[in-house]
């Protein structure tokens, strides 16, 4: 997670320095620009508000549903498919207008960002998934419940840049085991 965060910031840099010299007054780059940072903000606004609420209980299960719902479609649109649109007229503009190495430049931009994007989009499309299908069943129940929480902090815990040696201890797996089994998808055999 480091070196990704690493790289999407000194692309960020090298990207923005060059663009605002040479091409101040191109419309795509700067809605482009605004797309990634407004996307930010109001995801990570989600994510703060999501952290306030109580999903154990239903009124708290339904607002975070509410929450990664629109959480999801900001990102697909500003992520993905606005993304998608914005980034080939930025390079069909480089291949027209600017030198070869603004072209290679913005390919390359546009390749990590949009690895990035896909795992932005990945992570938004998991916890949506997760709530709505937690919302959608009937059982909410405290173990239940804690069963999802735990999941979802060993997933969050599995990207942190401290748990490299915690991915394969036998604890984290019997844990998985565990939560496994009492959800059903592994069975006791009687």
């Amino acid at each position: 997670i480091c070196i990704i965060m690493l790289m999407h910031h000194a692309m960020g840099l090298t990207m923005v320095v060059p663009m605002n010299l040479s091409f101040p007054g191109f419309y795509y780059y700067h809605e482009g620009i605004f797309l990634l940072q407004f996307a930010a903000f109001l995801a990570t606004g989600a994510q703060f508000y999501g952290y306030t609420l109580d999903t154990s209980t239903a009124s708290g299960l339904r607002q975070m549903t509410v929450s990664v719902s629109i959480v999801l479609l900001i990102m697909g649109w500003s992520r993905g498919f606005r993304y998608a649109m914005v980034a080939f007229h930025v390079l069909v503009f480089l291949y027209s207008e600017a030198s070869t190495g603004f072209f290679i430049g913005g390919c390359t931009a546009v390749t990590c960002m949009s690895l990035l994007n896909l795992m932005i989009l990945s992570d938004a499309g998991g916890k949506f998934m997760k709530f709505v299908s937690l919302s959608l069943k009937s059982d909410t129940s405290a173990d239940h419940h804690e069963l999802v929480r735990q999941a979802s902090h060993d997933s969050l815990r599995s990207i942190s840049h401290e748990s490299l040696h915690e991915i394969f201890s036998p604890k984290s797996e019997w844990t998985k085991l565990r939560a496994a089994v009492k959800l059903g998808a592994l069975r006791k055999d009687d």
